[in-house]
């Protein structure tokens, strides 16, 4: 929660300057100036996923220290965290995702599926960031819909959830940024926590369910009345 308000805070504030921008008339912008809003507005759409993509792999490295029963404070988890491949591998996501999106959609919802899982990755295996990607694909081949399923309907639920929250702010502080900012950072810190927690539990069961197919695949078959090597 600590990293949430240091990251959505910001991002919050990102999302509420681009909701003024959007609410200014174009016409009367200069064709540099359009093409200024135009970038602005591209960098919003990225800057949810940027704050979404980094806060998983956060939390993947607090699971990692739940599950070993290592006890550390915020600021030692803080920093063991691997931040150049969390940020390399959440920019890359999000120019992957955005540019298949601005294609024909379909591709960006597929790119998304495939690659969610590469933030975590990073922490839980100490991937590098070309790594990370791949290991996201090789988890989630087989298991497209199932993974498509879970985290699409929360990113999508999310971004409704917070068209919400920013409303009841504006009614209630009346439509200013300050009330966009709020609404929006509130959103965030609400929301991504349960999105990344289930990006974070999708990629420990695919990886459990991958080591138990292995084990499978590669047990001997003996003779009745003889024991199988360990």
């Amino acid at each position: 929660l600590v990293t949430a308000v240091v990251v959505f805070v910001p991002v919050g504030f990102l999302d509420a300057l681009d909701t003024r921008i959007q609410q200014l008339d174009k016409d009367a912008f200069t064709d540099l100036q359009a093409v200024a809003l135009v970038g602005i507005t591209v960098v919003h759409a990225g800057s949810a996923l940027i704050g979404e993509v980094f806060y998983t792999g956060v939390v993947a490295a607090a699971a990692i220290q739940s599950r070993t029963g290592a006890s550390r404070s915020v600021g030692q988890l803080v920093r063991t965290l691997r931040y150049a491949r969390l940020i390399a591998v959440d920019l890359l996501f999000v120019l992957l995702v955005v540019a298949g999106l601005a294609v024909l959609v379909v591709p960006g919802l597929v790119f998304f599926t495939w690659f969610a899982l590469a933030a975590p990755v990073v922490e839980l295996e100490d991937r590098g960031v070309g790594a990370a990607f791949r290991r996201s694909r090789e988890l989630v081949r087989g298991s497209f819909w199932g993974v498509f399923a879970i985290l699409v309907p929360l990113e999508l639920s999310t971004d409704v959830l917070t068209d919400a929250t920013g409303a009841l702010a504006t009614a209630a502080l009346g439509d200013t940024l300050l009330a966009d900012w709020l609404g929006s950072a509130l959103a965030e810190l609400l929301l991504t926590p349960l999105f990344a927690v289930a990006v974070v539990a999708v990629a420990y069961e695919l990886i459990e369910l991958e080591a138990a197919a292995k084990r499978d695949g590669t047990r001997v078959s003996v003779p009745a009345g003889r024991e199988e090597p360990a």
